[in-house]
């Protein structure tokens, strides 16, 4: 028999629970800023100053005190500043534009990310005008290719190289209105075409995005206005209440997808509308309805206050709701009006 069977078991638990502590304790210290200062000299030891470096910068951040920390990163940190500057270099004197402008932003990123933690490198500031040159001969080089692509309307290529250009410099020339034109324009011509064909939809779509971009992009703000009211359909106007919440005039809007130019047409693009909010039943009834009225049909929303913004569209009615129909004449010659209930 072990001697910790003689404990009674109130104190083994407690023994336990304390031996459980403890070691939840030491836990984090196999983590802990010391733990990567120790990994880190092993990593320089090695030659694997990336590694090291970056070990040495995860101590800090755990321990901003930790002096063997500070120091350890501030030696590496300066070698791999050193490596980067060595690619731009290499970079350079091959001719190799893009690999250049790579190596001198990781060497920039790489300074920002040590200084912001307190760690103070020498960056080469003596070789920013060598960065310079490569910098305008390579945009030189792109702006040219994108006014080529331009010109052959290839407006996705243009777009691409544009916006390299402004990644590097924001006000480079006429770079941004270039950019403008590059995404605007095939939006803007998609946008004609689709209006045309009566996709309403689509039109909107185009028009929209070219709006956002630049609102004052060619005409494109009076057609995507022509075109919301192309596709406009007045299904109802009426004065209603709701229990205790009586609601103003409410004139519900239909945007539909195409030219609404017979009454058959209307009830076919209204069945496709509908489709989502009736079931079976009801569609066939509000079919019935509007080829009995010859496409006149009255609806009354009953409705709270706070879904008033839901009316724009159609689409906003949900699915479970009431119906009832009657007909009225106004007059011997007028066609008949069919009055539908919908509480929503």
């Amino acid at each position: 028999m072990n001697t910790y069977s003689f404990f009674p078991p109130s104190f083994r638990s407690l023994l336990l629970l304390t031996a459980v502590v403890l070691a939840g304790l030491a836990l984090p210290s196999c983590n802990g800023s010391k733990a990567f200062v120790k990994r880190a000299g092993k990593m320089e030891e090695a030659g694997m100053m990336p590694q090291a470096a970056n070990l040495y910068y995860t101590a800090v951040m755990k321990k901003p005190t930790n002096i063997d920390a500070m120091v350890g990163l501030k030696r590496s940190g300066q070698i791999v500043l050193g490596q980067h500057i060595a690619s731009f270099d290499e970079a350079v004197m091959y001719h190799n534009r893009e690999a250049a402008l790579k190596a001198w932003h990781d060497a920039e990123a790489w300074h920002q990310k040590l200084t912001a933690v307190g760690v103070a490198l020498v960056f080469p500031e003596a070789k920013r005008a060598a960065y310079q040159s490569v910098k305008d001969a390579h945009l030189d080089e792109v702006y040219r290719a994108a006014n080529l692509a331009l010109e052959q309307e290839a407006f996705g290529e243009a777009l691409t190289l544009l916006d390299e250009i402004l990644a590097l410099d924001a006000a480079y020339l006429d770079a941004p209105q270039l950019r403008n034109t590059a995404y605007c324009e095939p939006r803007y011509r998609s946008g004609i075409a689709a209006q045309e064909n009566d996709q309403l939809r689509t039109a909107h779509k185009h028009f929209s995005e070219v709006v956002d971009t630049d609102a004052g992009y060619r005409d494109a703000g009076q057609r995507l206005t022509d075109v919301l009211e192309e596709g406009r359909y007045t299904v109802a106007l009426m004065e209603f209440k709701n229990g205790s919440k009586e609601v103003g005039a409410v004139a519900l809007h239909v945007h539909l997808l195409t030219h609404l130019q017979s009454l058959r047409s209307d009830v076919q693009v209204l069945n496709r509308l509908m489709s989502r909010l009736f079931d079976a039943h009801v569609l066939q009834l509000l079919a019935n309805v509007l080829q009995a009225s010859h496409g006149s049909v009255v609806l009354e929303l009953h409705r709270t206050a706070r879904e008033e913004k839901k009316l724009s569209s159609a689409c906003a009615f949900r699915a479970a709701f009431s119906l009832e129909t009657t007909r009225r004449h106004t007059s011997k010659t007028s066609p008949p009006h069919a009055g539908l209930s919908l509480n929503v």
